[in-house]
């Protein structure tokens, strides 16, 4: 039985024994009235306290597939809220097969130059078109791709 229907069959009660006019009768009749207000006020708290509930469980949901799309890797969410693997995330293995780059300086005309494909031997200055030959073992300059 719910809170405000025991206050009504309380209540109920009291209106059966047809009490007296007495001091004791009108505070037993208050007291009950009270008591129904009372249940009644218990009774909306608990309706509020369920759609809070089933309000933070939608929040939750929407937490979870936040999380899901920000930590899993190669999943991607489109907006229709499927799930896509598109295979285009770098991952651990893509950093280490990263190519190292070095930077030199142009001796015509001062550029900054990053090598990339060091195999090669040779690169062109892509502000003046000097053409810049190399051996990777002469290379000064620091490493960008690594450490």
């Amino acid at each position: 039985m719910y809170v405000t229907e025991k206050a009504a069959y309380l209540k109920g009660l009291i209106d059966g024994v047809e009490l007296d006019d007495s001091k004791e009768s009108r505070i037993i009749k208050a007291m009950a009235e009270v008591i129904g207000e009372l249940a009644e006020a218990v009774s909306v708290l608990q309706e509020d306290g369920e759609d809070l509930y089933n309000i933070a469980e939608e929040l939750q949901e929407c937490i979870d597939d936040i999380q899901d799309i920000v930590y899993d890797e190669g999943e991607h969410y489109c907006s229709c809220r499927h799930s896509h693997s598109h295979g285009d995330t770098a991952d651990e293995d893509d950093e280490e097969e990263r190519e190292l780059v070095y930077e030199t300086i142009c001796p015509t005309c001062g550029a900054e130059v990053l090598i990339d494909s060091p195999e090669d031997g040779e690169v062109n200055c892509p502000e003046c078109g000097e053409l810049l030959e190399f051996d990777i073992e002469d290379l000064e300059g620091k490493e960008l791709g690594g450490e």
